[in-house]
């Protein structure tokens, strides 16, 4: 029986159903229906791609083996339960400029589209927030926030924004903050 932990050298990865067959010795159908079942358990994520044609990501949730989740995957959670209590009906997906830069968590929420990339680091550079920026170019998000373990919020350009994640979060609960002002336009 596959469990989440079997699943850690795939975290924040596409999912390959093939390779992690392989390495595990069972067969495809067989991981598709582990997989379910962790899904309903809650205990990993799929977030499938914005668009068709790609395979979804996989992120473990929680902790096992008493190792964190990647700061990807917490973020992930964090953003995703924060929407979840503004407006239960939002989806989530991610989108991919090629195989490389990827915008990490694609909120779709009252007919707005919120890009989100993450980062561990607390300076960005151009690299953490460029998927952003041509999702943005292309029309596939209308507000693009990078959230990052820094500490000081600054506007990267327009529309592009970045902000500790701790201080986004807290700012989704305030009625006149940024996500409150995109939900009423």
């Amino acid at each position: 029986m596959v469990i989440a932990q079997d699943l850690a050298p795939w975290n924040g990865s596409v999912l390959n159903i093939t390779s992690i067959a392989n390495r595990l010795a069972i067969s495809r159908p067989t991981v598709r229906d582990h997989l379910a079942r962790l899904q309903r358990e809650g205990s990993i994520r799929l977030l499938p791609f914005f668009g068709a044609g790609r395979r979804p990501l996989v992120f473990l949730v929680g902790r096992y083996d008493d190792q964190p989740a990647s700061f990807r995957a917490f973020c992930t959670d964090a953003v995703i339960a924060r929407f979840r209590e503004l407006d239960p009906a939002c989806s989530f997906h991610y989108w991919a400029t090629g195989r490389v830069r990827r915008v990490d968590l694609l909120a779709v929420i009252s007919n707005k589209r919120v890009g989100f990339c993450f980062s561990d680091h607390p300076i960005s550079q151009p690299r953490h927030w460029w998927p952003l920026h041509i999702a943005m170019k292309r029309g596939v998000v209308d507000l693009g926030w990078l959230l990052n373990a820094g500490w000081w919020p600054r506007r990267i350009g327009r529309g592009l924004y970045e902000r500790p994640i701790g201080k986004f979060l807290y700012s989704c609960a305030d009625p006149g903050g940024p996500l409150a002002e995109l939900l009423r336009s």
